[in-house]
């Protein structure tokens, strides 16, 4: 038997098609055969006809470009928010440096913020592990306390990015050379 929507063979007592998802029409109403898909030409006779309707409706595909739904498209706005976001994740501030949004202010707003945020973080490592061999107790103590500020930072970003608000971020925001 064959599924009714793409033509794809089904394995004997499916009830939905692996490929597409549709579902099986009863075995019984086929009385027991496994019918083929039938061929264009026989698809266009049978549609016209409005006689069969057990055909593989090939002719009902658009070969238009294909299109959305509004519940399927991603607008702008969750697109921009996005890389809003991920400016604030370590090193993925790249994203708004490069993707299509780049020019979006809100966008190159938060690249930036993300961008001095990355570089405190990596300030904060490497000074930590620096004085952890000068001073033992120290290193951990300035990695844990810059650790934790630049956690807090990085929500502080986020929440702003999600809220769609350009303030800059406490601390380390007015240093940020990207705008």
């Amino acid at each position: 038997m064959f599924c009714r929507n793409c033509g794809v063979k089904l394995n004997p007592g499916s009830q939905f098609c692996p490929s597409c998802g549709t579902k099986v029409e009863n075995a019984n109403s086929n009385n027991g055969e496994n019918k083929e898909p039938a061929s264009n030409t026989d698809t266009n006779t049978n549609l016209n006809n409005n006689t069969n309707t057990n055909t593989n409706n090939f002719n009902n595909l658009s070969t238009d470009p294909i299109t959305f739904n509004s519940n399927q498209t991603a607008t702008n706005a969750d697109s921009t928010k996005l890389i809003r976001i991920l400016a604030y994740l370590g090193f993925l501030f790249i994203v708004g440096l490069v993707c299509q949004e780049k020019n979006d202010p809100n966008v190159r707003f938060h690249t930036g913020q993300g961008m001095i945020l990355f570089i405190a973080e990596v300030v904060v490592s490497v000074s930590s592990t620096i004085l952890s061999f000068v001073f033992f107790g120290l290193g951990s103590l300035i990695s844990t306390i810059g650790s934790i500020l630049c956690i807090i930072l990085l929500i502080i970003g986020i929440m702003n990015a999600v809220k769609n608000e350009n303030k800059p971020l406490p601390i380390i925001g007015s240093l940020a050379f990207y705008k």
